[in-house]
């Protein structure tokens, strides 16, 4: 018996992977050939052309039911990739299953369900189905021959004439194939935000505070230094100004006391102030 545990970790990180090998219908261990990993080519899209409801579950159990009346042993695909984007594993990819004719033995096939002559898929389909065919292209080196996205995921289309899985598969310049390629739903998603790491945050800026308040606790102390200093001087010169002044006062006294009083016109009489006059006009005239 083929058991092929699988962990995707894309999917497990955005909790869209459910292995349902044992509790779909059918047979999904053995049914219908293993086959080498060597052999295996191409992941294969298909849509299941059906239309999708609000019970997962059940969407996958009804594409079950589907190949159980065509009379086969098990589910036909390797993956279901329900309208939520979570991706059903339901046949073991050890396994050679039936979804293309005559090809079955090299293909890993993938149904995403819903009907996309219709419509598209939804966006967590498309970024499920990326991330699926991603991890085979690049994180399953024993998928030897599947290398690259342009050889190792095809379209149902590409292999068999059918519509499957869709008109908008490729040769359009929105196709489905491009948008799953390059993870591109059809609704932009919001750009994270970046995570921050709150210690250290927190750390850088309280090593910033406590280097700005030793910043300010030297200036404070320099400035109470300087207030003490100046303190001081002021009261130096305020006694040296004091002493000068008091100096100066007692030197005015002193001189006001040894030079004689001089005489103003009110200290003279009319006599003397009018021979003063005359003095001075033969003075003036030089008259003798």
């Amino acid at each position: 018996m083929s058991d092929t545990p699988l962990y995707i970790p894309s999917l497990e990180q955005r909790k869209k992977f459910t292995d349902y090998r044992m509790g779909v219908w059918g047979n999904s261990f053995t049914w219908f050939k293993e086959r080498s990993w060597a052999t295996i080519k191409h992941v294969v899209i298909h849509h299941s052309v059906t239309n999708p409801t609000n019970d997962t579950k059940s969407d996958v159990d009804y594409i079950a039911d589907i190949h159980r009346k065509n009379g086969w042993d098990g589910i036909g695909y390797h993956f279901v990739i329900t309208a939520d984007g979570m991706v059903w594993y339901v046949g073991d990819i050890s396994t050679q299953r039936a979804n293309v004719a005559d090809k079955n033995d090299i293909v890993i096939g993938v149904c995403m369900v819903g009907d996309f002559t219709k419509g598209n898929p939804t966006d967590e389909q498309i970024l499920s189905a990326h991330d699926l065919c991603k991890f085979f292209i690049e994180e399953m080196p024993q998928l030897v021959n599947v290398k690259d996205w342009e050889n190792g995921v095809k379209g149902h289309k590409e292999l068999q004439a059918t519509q499957c899985p869709g008109t908008n598969w490729k040769g359009v310049a929105d196709s489905i194939y491009e948008r799953i390629k390059n993870r591109i739903p059809y609704t932009s998603v919001p750009v994270p935000q970046p995570e921050i790491d709150w210690e250290k945050s927190y750390s850088e800026l309280k090593n910033l505070t406590d280097t700005r308040i030793a910043e300010l606790e030297g200036q404070l102390n320099t400035c109470t230094s300087t207030n003490t200093t100046l303190g001081v001087t002021l009261a130096e010169k305020q006694s040296v100004c004091q002493t000068e002044i008091a100096d100066l006062t007692q030197k005015l006294k002193d001189a006001q006391k040894e030079n004689p009083e001089i005489k103003t016109i009110i200290d003279f009489t009319f006599g003397e102030f009018i021979d003063a006059i005359v003095t001075r006009i033969k003075s003036k005239l030089s008259i003798k």
